[in-house]
């Protein structure tokens, strides 16, 4: 009797102990999972603030340069080359950079528009430059960026050249 009672003790507390070794492994692997959920939802947060930030940026950007936007959009849309110049000139006074062209030359010919290429460098500090290069995009002419490049100059200001293409309307 004694046998058996010392067996059913041994049992029921085997039994015990598996059960408390299950909780624990669940509670484990529910942490885990917990765990998990809360990495997941700070990298969402951090994405979001990121976003945020950004487009409050943008938004900052749109604000500060909407007048210089406006009044290069009362330009022509129909400029000749020399025209198509002294906007870039313009947009480098708005902007407060110093604006030289390099060269342009004439391309190809696409149907009543010749398009020509501007090779540019301006000059000054870094956030004018990004300044410029915004207002260069909203001037009332076709145009592309072929390429650019941003940088930083021996008397610590910031040196940008850009290669654009535009298309003008063709000489009549």
């Amino acid at each position: 009797m004694k046998k058996r009672r010392a067996y059913i003790y041994l049992t029921l507390s085997a039994l015990l102990a598996t059960v408390c070794l299950g909780t624990l492994v669940w509670m484990v692997i529910m942490l885990g999972n917990e765990n998990e959920a809360l990495q997941t939802a700070q990298i969402l947060k951090k994405e979001q603030t990121s976003k945020d930030v950004f487009t409050a940026s943008v938004q900052s950007l749109a604000r500060d340069t909407l007048e210089q936007r406006n009044a290069l959009k009362n330009l022509t849309a129909d400029a000749s080359a020399v025209e198509a110049l002294e906007m870039i000139e313009a947009a480098g006074e708005t902007a407060r950079v110093s604006v030289s062209i390099d060269s342009v030359g004439s391309g190809n010919e696409e149907g009543v528009f010749e398009r020509i290429t501007v090779s540019m460098r301006a000059e000054g500090s870094f956030s004018r430059l990004i300044h410029f290069v915004s207002l260069l995009d909203t001037l009332p002419i076709p145009a592309y960026v072929e390429q650019y490049g941003i940088d930083k100059t021996e008397s610590g200001g910031w040196q940008i050249r850009v290669r654009e293409h535009m298309l003008l309307e063709k000489a009549s």
